[in-house]
């Protein structure tokens, strides 16, 4: 009998751009009859299945990233696309620990951004991490074997270096990242830069000064970073920002709600030395406004 509380089968809202209701639960019902092959299947909240693998090991399989493909996709394709991605989920949870020393371990380490509701919160509070963007976070990975293995305060202890060294060797390694550069302009004649990854192109930018630096305006940077191998710059010179927004939202919001690997629609600027967010506020008629940091209103005045 399913227990009230762990038992909970709606639609994320956020899924209703990607999928209809009657797919998505079709879908729900296929991902949880394969991950019923791999352990007991213990719970199932909105866009996450919790299953027990054995040894009563139970790891929360998200549905953000399958979802995704799976709105691509023919659904004649749905289940296998589905065992493909679980399979991967399942390989990873079952991988051996690391034991790596620092030597063998420096090479491999890099960060990722994740949007700030990734994973359980006393799973978040184990990691190793730091906020660059405001309402994300930014985790320590070991980048090995074709597998992303998010690192835990307890799995670096045994390698005797400050967070903050690191931060700065992944970041070196990131920085090393092959990264696919667009220049391109906006209708009124603005630049427009993309930068684009598998993996890398959120973490690549968090070294705004090393790697993006051209992207500098006169004041500063506007920045979205709607994936994680997605990322668009543009230049700051005039007091046209929110214009800029709303000709940019239609594309962030497609790689936010299309592309693997979705971190955050809302909009960023840099300064020099801070990523701010921009004010999101609510109107009263479900509608959402955007305002300018006040740091940029204030320089814009």
């Amino acid at each position: 009998m399913e227990k009230p509380g762990k038992w909970n089968r709606s639609m994320p809202s956020e899924y209703a751009q990607l999928i209809d209701e009657a797919a998505y639960q079709q879908v729900l019902a296929m991902a949880e009859a394969y991950l019923s092959r791999k352990g007991r299947v213990t719970g199932i909240q909105p866009g996450m299945i919790s299953v027990e693998l054995g040894e009563g090991q139970e790891v929360q399989c998200g549905l953000d990233n399958l979802i995704r493909v799976i709105a691509q996709q023919e659904e004649g394709e749905w289940f296998e696309v589905i065992g493909q991605h679980f399979d991967r989920v399942h390989a990873h949870f079952h991988a051996k620990p690391l034991q790596m020393d620092w030597k063998e371990a420096r090479p491999y380490l890099k960060t990722r951004v994740y949007p700030e509701n990734f994973g359980r919160p006393e799973i978040r509070q184990q990691m190793v991490h730091r906020v660059d963007f405001e309402g994300t976070f930014t985790n320590l990975i070991l980048d090995y074997e074709g597998r992303f293995h998010l690192l835990t305060k307890n799995m670096v202890a045994r390698w005797d270096q400050s967070e903050e060294e690191l931060f700065r060797v992944a970041q070196q390694n990131i920085n090393q990242e092959e990264i696919q550069l667009t220049q391109g302009q906006m209708e009124d004649g603005t630049e427009l830069y993309c930068f684009f990854s598998g993996d890398f192109s959120a973490s690549y930018i968090v070294d705004f000064n090393h790697n993006a630096h051209f992207c500098m305006g006169k004041y500063g940077c506007l920045i979205a970073l709607p994936t994680k191998g997605a990322v668009i710059c543009v230049p700051i010179n005039d007091q046209y920002v929110l214009e800029r927004i709303r000709y940019l939202s239609p594309l962030v919001n497609e790689f936010y709600q299309k592309d693997p690997g979705h971190i955050t629609n809302q909009f960023y600027w840099f300064d020099g030395t801070t990523f701010r967010r921009f004010r999101y506020e609510e109107d009263g008629q479900d509608k959402i406004l955007i305002r300018l940091p006040v740091e940029l209103e204030q320089l814009l005045q």
